[in-house]
């Protein structure tokens, strides 16, 4: 096993810098850049993408715009974020040798108009997990609560949110099956290309990225490092559809036919009961 961390020294000198930058409120654009150049092995062997969106925002102030000396809300959260992880986050472990089989994730989401919300939409999302070390396929799929689907719509003035909600399964997969997930790879798969390449490079041009934040705040609290490998599943072939829409039947129904993951159409769900996913 290759492991991978950052020296202490190295650890205090960017934590001393960071605080005098908070301290005194300020940080010119070559400040900014400076900073940046020191972080990059921090950002590329390290944390990869999860430090990607506050490596994001330091390139921001290195570009010069705005006052010279002003900090932005998002330029004094990146700081904060890089401090906290580099004095918090685990070594990345590089396993070497043979492997244990992948997980695959199949994740998807969905908006739709909808006249009898305060918000004129409802927006959902779902994940469908297989093992094939022991043949396991499990599924979950739930609404967006009205507090997170205001937060993302902007008080309703953003009728479309299906980006976020595709990103939502694959955060949560993370904590609903985070025992699978420890030290294995991660095959998945969604339909949404936006959300496939947000996911490879953890950034975005929207400036609507607060669930990003929340899911990347914490090194002490993220669930998993797992290896992941992103494909582009055709929509018609997403298992996950009928989950973002709160739809899972039952196999033993006449007619019914489900998704073919493997022969996976008779799964177990987390309660042991037989299920089939649309």
């Amino acid at each position: 096993m290759l492991i991978v961390e950052n020296k202490p020294d190295r650890i205090k000198e960017i934590s001393d810098r960071i605080d005098r930058h908070l301290a005194d409120d300020s940080m010119t654009p070559a400040e900014a850049a400076e900073l940046r150049g020191r972080l990059v092995f921090s950002n590329s062997q390290t944390y990869g993408r999860t430090g990607a969106l506050a490596y994001y925002q330091l390139g921001i102030k290195a570009k010069g715009n705005g006052p010279l000396h002003f900090m932005t809300s998002d330029l004094k959260w990146a700081l904060r974020w890089w401090k906290s992880h580099l004095q918090n986050s685990k070594p990345r472990m590089v396993r070497v040798g043979p492997q244990r089989k992948p997980l695959y994730l199949f994740t998807d989401g969905s908006c739709e108009p909808d006249e009898e919300a305060r918000l004129g939409i409802k927006a959902a999302y779902g994940a469908v997990m297989y093992d094939p070390e022991d043949e396991c396929v499990e599924t979950f799929g739930a609404e967006i609560s009205e507090e997170l689907l205001t937060l993302l719509s902007r008080e309703g003035s953003k009728r479309q949110i299906v980006g976020q909600s595709e990103l939502i399964p694959c955060h949560a997969a993370q904590i609903v099956w985070k025992d699978r997930m420890i030290g294995r790879r991660i095959f998945l798969y969604t339909d949404y290309e936006a959300a496939r390449y947000g996911l490879i490079k953890s950034t975005s041009p929207t400036q609507n990225k607060r669930l990003d934040r929340q899911t990347s705040t914490d090194p002490r609290k993220r669930p998993t490092r797992p290896t992941r490998g992103l494909r582009r599943v055709p929509s018609a072939s997403n298992c996950a559809d009928g989950p973002s829409r709160r739809q899972v039947r039952d196999p033993h129904r006449p007619g019914n036919q489900g998704s073919q993951v493997r022969a996976a159409a008779r799964v177990r769900g987390g309660t042991g009961q037989t299920m089939e996913v649309e």
